[in-house]
């Protein structure tokens, strides 16, 4: 367990060498991702003047235990299929069918005085672990009070990273996720 481990904490300090510099451009969750920037005040420059957030990129999703949240597995990018519901034709027709009725679902089940915000079909390999000891780390942003998420009509954790607009879900669960705010 400990070499698995080494070698994930290994494998990200490989992929972040050199990926600061790509960070104003590579947002790898969906919608928009607002950092809060940074005040820089030195003599050459105007205490107004704002520098630019570095974000951690994350090349992959992050599979992580519940019990203390240490990652568990890392999926590479190309091997996760997150299709927003305006997007839903990139799915197979029977999975097109099921998010059409998911998404119905999921919009008659919205909490009162909150919208419907996002939709999307959520996927990765079943030889990756999801279940009730293991969440997938969905990364996401959202505007408004009160944001709730559920995959497949069941409430998962949302936990804020920004304090802002920016937020991660624990989800425990393949399918679809509704992403709901006031």
């Amino acid at each position: 367990m400990k070499k698995l481990l080494s070698f994930f904490l290994a494998l990200t300090l490989v992929f972040c060498v050199g990926l600061p510099a790509l960070a104003d451009t590579a947002t790898l969750v969906p919608g928009t991702v607002l950092f809060p920037p940074n005040k820089v005040e030195t003599p050459d420059t105007e205490p107004s003047q704002e520098a630019k957030s570095v974000a951690p990129v994350v090349t992959g999703f992050l599979i992580c235990l519940m019990e203390d949240d240490t990652v568990y597995q890392f999926v590479p990018l190309e091997e996760v299929t997150n299709v927003p519901y305006e997007q839903e034709d990139l799915l197979t027709p029977d999975k097109r069918v099921a998010f059409k009725e998911a998404y119905d679902q999921a919009k008659a089940s919205v909490p009162e005085g909150s919208k419907l915000r996002q939709v999307y079909w959520f996927e990765v390999p079943e030889h990756y672990t999801i279940d009730d000891e293991h969440y997938g780390k969905y990364l996401f942003a959202c505007k408004g009070d009160d944001v709730e998420v559920t995959c497949n009509g069941n409430a998962m954790e949302v936990v804020p990273v920004t304090g802002q607009t920016t937020y991660f879900a624990k989800i425990t669960e393949r399918g679809v996720i509704a992403i709901s705010s006031k």
